[in-house]
This record gives C-alpha cells, structure tokens and sequence, in this order.
C-alpha cells in the first residue's frame, strides 16, 4: 500500500487530497482541508508519501504513425506538399515503409514508444500500414522493447504500455480474407483520407467493419474539403484532422456525435491549424495526437503547449468562435480519449487500476485552478512518479506466444468497437 497527495484532477477541475492505492486498484481518494493534508485511513500514521505534486491520468496520445520513425531526420527540411509526403501508395513516407527492413521499422517503433514512456504516455492508438506483416512487425517491436528494456527505474513503479493498433489492407482494396485477417489481429481499421480510395471499394470495407464490431478512423478533411455525408455514411468511429471542414460539416459530426482526434503540431508542419474553438463550441469531443513520429515526437507535452498556443491565436483573431481554457487542452490529453475510446469514467476513482502521473508543483499554485494552467508549459523533466499497473498486467495477460499476434485482443479493445 503506497499514496500519493497533491493536486488531484477531476472533471470538474483539481482538488487539493490524495490518493493510496495498491498494486491492484485505487483503494482511497480523500480531500485535504486548505492548507493541511488529511491522512487516509488506509495509512499507516508514520508512512510517508511517494510523491507530492499535480497528479493527472497518464497521457492518451489518440493518434500515431510509430514506424516512420526513422525518416524524422530526412523531412526536417521538406518542402513539398503533404500529399507528396503521405498520401499512399507513391507518397515519400509509404515508399519508405515498403523498402525498409524489418528491423529498421522495428527500430522505429521502438524509438517512439520510449518517447512516449518517457513523457507520461502509457496508452495510443496506432495506424498501422503494411497490411497483416505491419501488425506482426509491431507485435513483435514491442516485445523486443520490453525484453532488452529494464523496466525497473527508480521513478517509476510500472513501464509497460498499452498499444492499440488500427491496422490496414496493403492496398485500397476490399480483399474480404485480408479483412478478416487484420480485424482478427487488432482493434480496428485506420484508413486514409476518403479521397484516396474508390467508393464503392471504402463502402464495402466500412461495411465489414461495422458487422465485426469493430473500430473505423478515417482520416478526413486534411488536405481538402471532403464531402462529410458521404463519410459519415461509412459510420466512422473517429475521425482525424478535420483541418479544411466547414462551420456546416463540424455541425454534421457533432449531430452524429463524433470524436475528433486533432493534431496540430503535424498540421504546422504543413502551414495548418485545426480550428479548436469552433470544434469545442459546435460540442465535438476532441482528443489529441502526435501523428507521424517522422514529423513531430509523440510528446504530449508538447502537443499540450502547442495546442494552447495555436488557441490563443484563435483568440486574438477575429474568427475566435470562443475562449479556450487550460483545462479543454488537458482533457483532450487524458480524459476525452478514455471516454471516446476506452468507456471509461471521467477522472480517477477509487477501485479503478492505478494509471496516473504525478508532476511537480509550481511555487505559485495556491487554488486547483490553477494548475491546468501550469500544465500547459510542463514537460517530461517535470515527471516525479508514474504510477501504471493496468499496463504491466494487460501486457501480461495479452502476450500469447502461441498465437499469432495475440497480444492486441483485449477487454477494452472490444470496447472500443462498441459504437
């Protein structure tokens, strides 16, 4: 039994308390009158805190492209257009997953899961290319990187995380057997942009993801307006970007009451801003992503900063649809994706698994209002402890060397296609 005591985030902004828990579950989330700590009950009197600090769930990064690692180097001077880069099958970045080794793509993955671990990310959800050998290439990147990794630091209590793959067919085909193959092996499809496939060919494979129960992201809207009706037509899970949607096109996605990943550090890459104020105001549920691990490190940290900054633009120009609080970020980062994706509850609560971070306090912070506002300029150095349980025993659980590529099919991944 350990605890921790601080500022603690709820949905409706922090509380000063703490939390003990065990290896298993929270077991006590108390409130501390101002200025002094309570003890929780279910503490010994002379045992001391692991850590005091803002303590927050660990990160959600809603969106990456971990295998296009390597290439961070080679596009840090492109100046070509997004579609040169991206789109399939002849863009720079899918002729380099075609010719590049296995081990190099395993290289790749690897690096951008010991980014995110280092900066408090434990759960994201992958587009993962190549067809059935992609989601065995990545199977086996992050099993290697728990093999060779030692896990036990002093910082954190456990360092394992949660991979959520949306694979993809080879080509922009409706191939049933292969279909049947990657929806078997993970969560769900994640496809890209609607204008990049036949129509009658991305009808037919939306159409054998919604009979499996499964997830459909769809990149859309950001290159080009795209036409809304005909991809909410597909019954789409998520969609990502929305960069070139219109007022009337955000209004749709909200009546249909769908989630959009936004990534605004990619999208700056190519001269682009998601429009943050409208999304929130026409009530979308807004969840943040690195995207390509070539074009931007999938630190949520600074996708956190970015994202703020890009929203005080918003606010200083005369197309601010409204003002948008610390707190909206946050949530993007580690509330809106566990209740877009995951179904589970806002905040933390007592019996949950334990899955928080705790992060240092700023001298100045005397009210819970306070500190989202601090955590819009945090970054990984400000990490004290991590405490993730839910990790090491999922990873446990869901590693079957017997079978291929069982390491994906768990409890909340059926969750996520219950929509």
């Amino acid at each position: 039994m350990s605890y921790v005591e601080g500022w603690i985030f709820h949905e409706d902004g922090f509380f000063r308390g703490g939390i003990s828990f065990s290896n298993e579950k929270i077991i006590e989330i108390f409130k501390s009158k101002p200025g002094k700590f309570a003890r929780p009950k279910s503490i010994k009197k002379n045992e001391k805190p692991l850590a005091k600090g803002i303590i927050i769930p660990t990160f959600v990064n809603s969106h990456t492209h971990s295998a296009d690692r390597a290439l961070r180097a080679h596009v840090a001077s492109y100046t070509g257009t997004l579609k040169q880069l991206v789109a399939p099958p002849l863009g720079i970045k899918h002729r380099y997953l075609a010719n590049a080794s296995k081990d190099e793509l395993i290289s790749s993955i690897q690096t951008s899961i010991s980014e995110m671990l280092n900066s408090g990310t434990y759960t994201f959800l992958d587009f993962r290319e190549g067809g059935l050998e992609g989601l065995e290439i990545f199977k086996n990147a992050i099993e290697k990187y728990f093999e060779k990794n030692d896990t036990k630091k002093s910082n954190i209590v456990q360092f394992k995380i949660n991979a959520y793959p949306l694979s993809r067919p080879i080509e922009n085909k409706y191939k049933k057997e292969e279909l049947d193959l990657l929806l078997e092996h993970s969560i769900g499809l994640g496809l890209s942009s609607f204008v990049d496939w036949n129509e009658d060919e991305i009808r037919k494979v939306a159409s054998h993801v919604k009979q499996k129960g499964k997830v459909l992201g769809i990149h859309a809207s950001e290159r080009i307006r795209e036409n809304i009706d005909k991809i909410l037509d597909l019954s789409p899970t998520f969609l990502v970007h929305m960069l070139e949607a219109t007022d009337d096109d955000l209004e749709k996605v909200a009546e249909f009451n769908i989630p959009i990943v936004i990534c605004p550090r990619a999208n700056a890459f190519f001269g682009k801003i998601p429009n943050v104020p409208l999304m929130l105001k026409k009530g979308i549920l807004l969840s943040l992503g690195t995207d390509n691990s070539m074009l931007s490190k999938p630190d949520m940290f600074r996708e956190i900063e970015f994202t703020f900054r890009i929203c005080r633009i918003h606010h200083f120009s005369k197309n601010a649809k409204m003002d948008v609080k610390p707190m909206d970020i946050l949530k993007m980062a580690v509330q809106n994706p566990r209740i877009a994706f995951m179904n589970m509850k806002k905040g933390l609560h007592e019996e949950d698994t334990p899955d928080f971070i705790i992060l240092r306090t700023d001298s100045i912070i005397n009210k819970g209002e306070d500190c989202a506002g601090a955590l819009m300029h945090a970054s990984k150095d400000d990490i004290i402890l991590a405490v993730n349980r839910s990790c090491d025993r999922a990873y446990r659980t869901h590693t079957n060397r017997n079978r291929r590529l069982g390491i994906f099919q768990k409890s909340s991944s059926r969750r996520l296609g219950n929509r």
